[in-house]
């Protein structure tokens, strides 16, 4: 009889490997929205009350400025962060009226590379210990000249800190997969392999690089099952695991790559990660090799067969 692996928990690898395959940036892609309020901000011909609602959608900060720093027109966003009444209230007024002096230097400087550019400028500051994203946005009229700059300003400081906290998990989970003797693999929906920890490579004889992108029917392997013959697809582990959308546990395969002759024999268990929608969108298979006392215990029934034969 076999030992079973010691498996980390479900929660412990899919909470930390979900962020280590393939993990996300914090920070939110505006891209859409950001493009209309800059349309509307640039449009002399869109009405008051369009360019209005569209600039008050936005939880951005946001501003329009001519080339000397007064104020065109804000956002309710940008009044209730600068403290003023109403965003009328602000009009004509220069914006160094309602930021400190500290950031106003940079922020000037950055205002007046757009103006001289005629390029995006994109910049990060503090203030009262909050980290603020800026993107300065020329605006140009019919002769190319810069009349106007649209600004867009954003607080960040509780992305950053939780970036900053994910990747201190990420430091945690991979020195965690680093360190155990299981090989551990994180399949994506298609098979192709998005993370793999070095004792997986070393058992499947390939280096990190080598492993990455690989899917479950790469001709460099095959598994064989325990009477040594050749397993089809839908038996090996992530294709059963993506079946049937549940755990597979000590499931022994062999494994057959051309980069070794002899069968490495794996005790295996799979896990599926699923989606709110209840599918499979990464399965992670973790295994141990146990081609030692699987070997022995062929050479045991061999030797029985033997025995048996001879009398």
């Amino acid at each position: 009889a076999f030992h079973e692996i010691p498996i980390v928990t479900k929660k412990q690898f899919i909470a930390g490997i979900s962020y280590l395959a393939g993990l996300a940036n914090l920070v939110a892609d505006i891209g859409l929205t950001r493009k209309r309020e800059l349309e509307a901000l640039a449009d002399a011909r869109a009405t008051g009350e369009t360019a209005r609602a569209l600039l008050n959608a936005s939880q951005d900060i946001t501003f329009l400025l001519d080339p000397s720093g007064q104020i065109i027109t804000l956002n309710e966003k940008t009044a209730e962060t600068l403290r003023i009444s109403h965003p009328d209230v602000a009009k004509g007024k220069s914006i160094r009226d309602y930021i400190p002096a500290d950031v106003a230097s940079l922020r000037f400087e950055k205002l007046d590379s757009a103006v001289r550019t005629g390029r995006k400028v994109h910049f990060t500051d503090q203030n009262n210990g909050r980290t603020h994203d800026h993107t300065v946005y020329p605006i140009k009229d019919s002769q190319g000249t810069v009349n106007r700059v649209a600004i867009f300003a954003r607080d960040v400081t509780k992305a950053l800190q939780a970036e900053k906290n994910l990747r201190a998990s990420e430091e945690k989970y991979r020195s965690l997969l680093n360190s155990i003797d299981a090989g551990v693999v994180v399949h994506a929906a298609d098979t192709s392999i998005l993370l793999a920890n070095p004792s997986a490579c070393k058992l499947l004889g390939l280096s990190e690089d080598q492993i990455m992108g690989k899917t479950a029917m790469d001709p460099y392997w095959k598994f064989v099952r325990e009477d040594g013959s050749d397993m089809p697809l839908n038996e090996y582990p992530v294709y059963r695991v993506k079946a049937e959308g549940k755990p597979l546990y000590n499931f022994v395969l062999g494994v057959v790559s051309s980069s070794k002759k002899d069968v490495t024999w794996l005790l295996v268990n799979g896990f599926p990660e699923l989606t709110k929608s209840g599918q499979v969108e990464k399965t992670v298979i973790n295994f141990v090799d146990i081609t030692k006392s699987k070997n022995a215990e062929l050479a045991l029934i061999d030797s029985e067969k033997r025995y048996k034969a001879l009398h």
